[in-house]
């Protein structure tokens, strides 16, 4: 007689189809895990890197290019050339940028006369704090002359502080909503005039007239590696 072996093959099979089903379902858990920590460390990530900084410089308009009293403009434009700042557009207004350790830094040329940067400044202004969100962290820094400094040397002022006498961050302090929250870097042009300061039209002139080629190359070199470095502190 024949007898017939029943096999066991199906039992088999289905040891398998429910070994590969929880095999599968287990590399899927992972992945779903591993997708949300990434996810996770990138919000992290980008909770702490949010940072952008507004270097502005103040000045006279184009024809005084050169002169004391722009030496903001002047080293705006060397520090932009230094740190490899690229042109681009801020809505309608003309900047340049670049990014040091994760910071956006814009920079700015604020057009116009000295006494009136406020308000030269504000529609600027405007358009690029209304592109900063809430959790992003904003420093402003202000490049602009100073008679009490010396040519070669810069002085840093934290926010908060008085304009001493400077109309430009008069102007600012005065009709801008930046007020007082900026760091002001002191760009030194010494007092080297001749004749009492407090004679009219003294230190007009003086303000007003171009570096002598030895104060350009000190303030090409000296005081360029020095607001470099400053700038740095604050990305």
């Amino acid at each position: 007689h024949e007898i017939a072996l029943k096999p066991k093959r199906e039992k088999h099979s289905a040891f398998l189809i429910h070994s590969t089903f929880w095999c599968r379902l287990t590399i899927l858990c992972l992945f779903v895990l591993l997708d949300r920590t990434v996810c996770h460390l990138t919000i992290l990530d980008q909770m702490s890197l949010p940072k952008r900084l507004l270097v502005l410089s103040l000045g006279n308009p184009p024809a005084y290019d050169g002169t004391r009293h722009s030496v903001g403009h002047l080293m705006l434009k060397l520090v932009c050339t230094r740190l490899g700042a690229q042109p681009n557009r801020t809505g309608s207004f003309n900047t340049h940028e670049t990014e040091i350790d994760d910071t956006r830094v814009t920079f700015y040329r604020v057009p116009g006369y000295m006494n009136e940067s406020g308000k030269s400044l504000n529609p600027f202004y405007k358009i690029w704090k209304s592109r900063t969100k809430k959790e992003i962290e904003d420093t402003v820094i202000i490049l602009h002359d100073e008679l009490d400094v010396d040519v070669g040397k810069i002085k840093v002022r934290s926010p908060g502080r008085s304009h001493r006498g400077h109309n430009g961050l008069r102007s600012i302090q005065a009709s801008s909503p930046i007020g007082k929250d900026y760091v002001s870097f002191q760009i030194g042009i010494g007092r080297n005039y001749s004749g009492d300061r407090q004679t009219p039209g003294v230190v007009a002139n003086y303000v007003l007239s171009k570096f002598t080629p030895k104060e350009r190359l000190t303030i090409e070199s000296e005081t360029l590696d020095k607001v470099v470095d400053a700038i740095k502190t604050y990305v």
